[in-house]
């Protein structure tokens, strides 16, 4: 399970260019010089090879520009891991232009890197380069090492200005701390403690005087759990179980995705297999899942993955059954591991990390946003987010301001374990600001709850959607943007489609959320041919300042009164256009014609009989807002529909 983000990667396997160039490279986990003919076999300890060191010292002085001497001793200082000593070796060489063997530049360029000095690594790779014939199987990888660094030294010229806080000793240990998942307000989160080889979940309740931590006793055992994620309105836990096919619980392969709710006391079910639709005879963990609770990233290793482990994603219908999970394809997917992916409440925006980008090495942490129904080329989030140490999975806050995740790596000093930090994440990587509306459906007679399907759209270039649904209390709980414009709709079935455009501005989260309530109209019983329904306002139709001429966000609204109207066949309706008192009465009442019987021809144009649509306009003569104000006079500019039979 977690194995893959506490495991140590190294940034550049010299070994594996210096294995190609001939039989006399060093072992792999080295960097150590090759032997030269005229050096002595090894010995067997530290402490033979610096007797051998002091010997050759000795001799050194007395012969100075002895070359084979220098290749010797530096040889040796890297056998007892006396790295900056075998450089100075390693530099007298290569000042005298040594170039009898390659490799010494490739050993060199090694420990420039180990010393993160990427500047004179790359000069030394450079070298190496240099000097191999243009058949050499080592030349593709020296020259991919040589753009790695590259790459390294371009992030790390363009630093963004970030400040790590650590979450303090209440939460960091000895231990390794890392895979945090917050409620929607913050207040609380999880994450994954491990001590020798036990990975437990762990949560931790924010008070005024820090956190109050403490094991998840309903969901830990003596197997392995952790690497999870929470529903928005933190009620659903989704978790990863490891090795329970040899502890006699139910799993498929050697880590599962199980899941648990929460009680009304607090605790938690009994943890429950999620089945053989997401759970395979491999690998299955790191799960994320979305603020409307329907899409649901995870990693594997499962047949038709494109690397090591891969991000997969999974949908749930309106019967609780989820889909055929389905790779990400190679827009996020590499021949490397990506794991640990976090979808932000927007959506949208997927972070993870990766070995099989660029980066700063190992795994690095990356952004992509879904564009079009398309992934965008992935951004490496940069120095100092991304380090040269170990970096574990990111999440973000509700507002996109604060990134929280874990490393090895803080003031410049590498920790012997992972630990929790916070920053603010800089303005390029953060996602859309989110806050959450708690809205409640029911019938506008009976005042019946219903279970209404909601639909939040972005009014901007991303053609982005996301859908939820009311639970029996006719309840909804929905992530929408802060301060962007936003379609709401609501429908259901035999009702009349409710309509909004909102504009939050500040951020509510999913325990104190902005209210809505939606009464929806019945269509049936059928009205009779001279009774009329309640007006209904269409919300989402945008007209240019001025004209009847509808602008391109109007499509979402025409789209649902099409729907309505090919749903209900023996339905009509009139369109009534409205403006506010600006002008004069007579332009006013022509613009209002003009704008109903605009949308009456976009009906038309996608199917709707034009006899069933009528057209009228009041101007400005029936207000439902004062005109002394800016709101006022919006309210009041609006076209909405009767149904007439």
């Amino acid at each position: 399970m977690t194995d893959h983000i506490s495991s140590l990667v190294s940034l550049f396997i010299i070994v594996l260019l210096l294995a190609a160039c001939g039989s006399t490279a060093p072992s792999p986990g080295s960097a150590r010089l090759p032997q030269t003919k005229q050096q002595v076999p090894q010995y067997e300890t530290d402490y033979d090879l610096k007797k051998k060191i002091k010997r050759l010292t000795a001799a050194l002085s007395k012969s100075p520009e002895d070359t084979k001497l220098l290749l010797q001793l530096a040889g040796l200082h890297q056998e007892v891991k006396e790295y900056d000593q075998a450089m100075i070796y390693m530099e007298k060489l290569k000042a005298k232009g040594y170039v009898e063997d390659p490799r010494l530049y490739g050993s060199l360029a090694a420990m420039y890197v180990r010393s993160e000095n990427f500047e004179q690594a790359l000069e030394n790779f450079k070298m190496f380069k240099s000097l191999l014939p243009p058949s050499s199987e080592t030349l593709p990888k020296v020259e991919k090492e040589i753009e790695r660094i590259e790459y390294v030294i371009l992030l790390q010229s363009n630093p963004s200005n970030i400040d790590l806080r650590p979450f303090g000793d209440k939460i960091n240990t000895k231990n390794s701390e890392y895979l945090p998942q917050f409620t929607m307000d913050e207040s609380t989160f999880i994450f994954t403690r491990r001590f020798f080889d036990q990975e437990d979940l762990f949560v931790a309740n924010k008070t005024a005087d820090g956190y109050i931590t403490e094991p998840m006793k309903e969901i830990n055992s003596l197997l392995n759990e952790g690497a999870h994620t929470l529903s928005a309105d933190g009620n659903l836990l989704i978790f990863t179980l490891c090795d329970g096919r040899n502890m006699g619980k139910v799993t498929f392969g050697s880590c599962d995705l199980f899941r648990s709710r929460k009680k009304a006391d607090g605790s938690w079910t009994k943890p429950v297999n999620m089945g053989k639709r997401i759970n395979t005879t491999k690998w299955d963990s790191q799960p994320s899942l979305s603020a409307d609770g329907r899409t649901l990233y995870f990693v594997s290793d499962r047949e038709g993955s494109l690397g090591g482990t891969d991000i997969w994603m999974s949908t749930i219908d309106d019967e609780g059954k989820w889909s055929i999970p389905t790779n990400l394809g190679p827009k996020i997917n590499t021949t490397g591991s990506d794991e640990s992916p976090f979808i932000h409440a927007d959506g949208r925006t997927l972070y993870f990390r990766s070995t099989g980008y660029l980066g700063m090495g190992g795994f690095d942490l990356f952004r992509s946003q879904l564009e079009n129904k398309v992934w965008s080329e992935p951004t490496n989030l940069g120095s100092p987010i991304n380090t040269t140490g170990q970096d574990g999975a990111l999440v973000v806050s509700l507002d996109g301001t604060k990134g929280y995740y874990a490393t090895d790596n803080y003031n410049d000093q590498k920790l012997n374990h992972l630990d929790l930090f916070e920053f603010d994440l800089p303005d390029q990587y953060r996602p859309s600001p989110m806050t959450f509306v708690k809205g409640r459906v029911t019938d506008e007679i009976t005042k019946l709850p219903i279970r209404g399907n909601i639909q939040v759209s972005y009014l901007d270039d991303s053609n982005y959607s996301t859908y939820y649904k009311a639970n029996a209390n006719g309840e909804f709980l929905a992530a929408v943007p802060i301060g962007k414009p936003a379609l709401l709709h609501v429908s259901a079935d035999g009702y009349v489609f409710y309509s909004d455009h909102i504009n939050y501005t500040d951020v509510k989260y999913s325990i104190d959320p902005y209210l809505l309530d939606v009464a929806l109209t019945e269509i049936a019983p059928p009205i009779t041919s001279e009774e009329e329904s309640k007006p209904i306002v269409l919300r989402n139709l945008f007209f240019q300042t001025g004209s009847s001429f509808l602008l391109p966000n109007s499509e979402s609204e025409i789209e649902l009164l099409r729907t309505l109207l090919e749903e209900q066949p023996n339905v009509k309706i009139e369109i009534i256009g409205h403006t506010d008192n600006s002008g004069s009465p007579a332009p006013n009442l022509k613009l209002s014609e003009e704008r109903a019987a605009s949308v009456k021809n976009a009906l038309v144009e996608r199917g709707i009989s034009e006899d069933r649509i009528k057209t009228s306009g009041m101007g400005e003569m029936a207000p439902i807002d004062s005109n002394d104000t800016a709101k006022g006079r919006a309210n009041n500019r609006r076209t909405e529909f009767v149904i007439i039979k």
